[in-house]
């Protein structure tokens, strides 16, 4: 059986969810840190009059 990648996975499956996203006024910001294995999706921008800034997916795949 094959050994699964989990960071490479893990990336596609972000990279995958932001490219589907439906569009607004917000943006969405891909970070991956491959050094740390760790992953993050974030939504920044503005709604109306708010400010909208706020961690939509995080993953961490070491698991510390």
């Amino acid at each position: 059986m094959e050994k699964l990648d989990y960071p490479e996975l893990v990336q596609q499956i972000l990279t995958t969810r932001t490219e589907n996203r439906s569009p607004n006024d917000t943006e969405t910001h891909l970070i991956f840190d491959r050094e740390r294995d760790r992953y993050q999706v974030l939504h920044i921008g503005w709604q109306d009059m708010t400010r909208v800034f706020g961690c939509l997916i995080y993953s961490n795949c070491q698991g510390d």
